[in-house]
């Protein structure tokens, strides 16, 4: 049915939308991470004070990213979940779909 269409499709979305947001927040924690190492560096070679500032700046701007991206994260997650609770009472067309095994796999808590 339509309905049915319409409701795999926007699993699918939704599910792509959690994937991509929480491989963006693993890059962003990279990335923090990288620059940390940096920061360590940088104290350790004895480097000058505002190379130093300058990559404790950078550090923040990286947490903040972090912080932004793990928010939108629990948005998408939690509209997913609000998706796949609804189209559990829809029936096995929809239930022994890709789409919504997809979904399912995309909320299980990453190991």
């Amino acid at each position: 049915s339509p309905r049915m269409a319409d409701t795999k499709k926007q699993l699918k979305i939704a599910t792509g939308a959690v994937n991509r947001t929480r491989k963006e927040v693993n890059s962003y924690k990279k990335e923090a991470d990288k620059l940390k190492d940096k920061l360590e560096a940088l104290k350790a070679s004895g480097a000058d004070e505002h190379d130093v500032r300058k990559q404790e700046e950078l550090i923040a701007e990286s947490a903040s990213m972090v912080t932004d991206s793990e928010r939108r994260l629990e948005t998408v997650v939690d509209e997913l979940q609000q998706q796949v609770t609804a189209a559990s009472g829809e029936g096995e067309d929809v239930t022994s779909s890709e789409e919504y095994t997809n979904a399912q796999a995309a909320l299980a808590p990453p190991q």
